[in-house]
């Protein structure tokens, strides 16, 4: 899948001139922040730089590399992130070079290439979204459903005697089997190991999650994680991941109602989550009062797979902001 990019201080300055221009609230990286993002990942984090011959960053194509279980196959796949290319050329050039850069990104670290990825994806901007869709291949996968309750309705979620919440622990070993055994039911899902959730929550800097883990008795029963934040221009709490086995209506009772306690002891009256269609969890959450509206975004990609078309990877993929890197 190949190596983590090295963030050198020349394309640190050329990333942050390229996204300030798109956003006026951007804000440079620290470098921890970075190094999170690169250097920590448990799927590695390659790039592809384009230089032109004064050693100038013209092009930036990057990913952060995560699987996808399928029965008992862990899929390579790789989420697309923090692509740009260089302010200072005429569109037709930008275009030019991002091309250049996805190409070259493709050829090392994607099938056919040993060990390769099969599945691109991202939430792309619209201008990136525009030039994937008309030079590389990109196609709408998914669509990106917002999913909000009132953090007072989530919160009259009864608990079941036998539940209870364990909150900020460490994920437990058992976490690992329990993923593997209940995932299945929901088609493709992004992997959850305790690697990617230590990753993901516990390690990144500067940013605060809250998480609990749901017990019947002393077996797992299910997890979830909050953070509190802007969104949308309001302030929610976001709902960054949840897990239970399918059908455990108990369960997604009492997740519903920590997320609902947690957020209104923030100071905050509503919960958002978002996912894709196509999971099971999608209709339950309706039945139990979460609503549901279209956003800005949608999830994109191109497969790699001749035996996996983009078709299949729409119909059954599984994902949470936890698959974003919007939270």
């Amino acid at each position: 899948m190949g190596a983590s990019v090295e963030i050198t201080s020349g394309l640190r300055a050329s990333f942050d001139q390229a996204f300030a221009a798109i956003d006026p609230a951007y804000q440079p990286r620290l470098q921890a922040e970075w190094d999170w993002r690169t250097r920590q990942v448990p799927g590695g984090a390659p790039a592809e730089t384009l230089l032109d011959r004064r050693g100038r960053v013209q092009a930036h194509y990057a990913a952060l590399g995560t699987r996808v279980l399928d029965g008992e196959q862990r899929l390579p796949v790789a989420q697309v992130v923090d692509t740009f290319a260089a302010n200072e050329l005429s569109l037709p050039r930008r275009v030019r070079a991002f091309t250049r850069a996805c190409e070259g990104f493709v050829e090392r670290t994607c099938l056919p290439a040993a060990g390769g990825f099969l599945l691109c994806y991202g939430f792309p901007v619209r201008p990136a979204w525009r030039i994937g869709r008309a030079h590389l291949g990109y196609t709408v996968l998914q669509e990106f459903w917002r999913q909000g309750i009132g953090a007072q309705d989530a919160a009259r979620s009864l608990v079941a005697g036998d539940l209870a919440f364990e909150e900020d622990c460490e994920w437990p070993g058992e976490l690992d089997a329990f993923f593997a055994q209940h995932a299945g039911e929901l088609g493709l899902p992004f992997m959850r190991d305790t690697a990617f959730l230590r990753w993901r929550f516990d390690q990144r800097p500067n940013v605060k999650y809250n998480r609990c883990l749901l017990r019947r008795g002393s077996k797992l029963a299910g997890w979830a994680v909050l953070r509190v934040t802007d969104w949308a221009g309001e302030r929610v709490a976001l709902v960054c991941d949840r897990f239970c086995a399918t059908g455990d209506q108990e369960a997604e009772l009492a997740l519903d109602h920590w997320l609902g306690t947690q957020a209104l002891a923030a100071g905050v009256t509503h919960l958002v989550a978002a996912g894709g269609e196509h999971s099971p969890e999608f209709r339950d959450a309706q039945e139990r009062g979460w609503r549901i509206a279209r956003s800005d975004y949608c999830m994109v990609g191109r497969s790699f797979d001749p035996d996996r078309p983009d078709s299949d990877w729409a119909r059954r993929l599984r994902w949470t902001l936890a698959d974003t890197d919007l939270v």
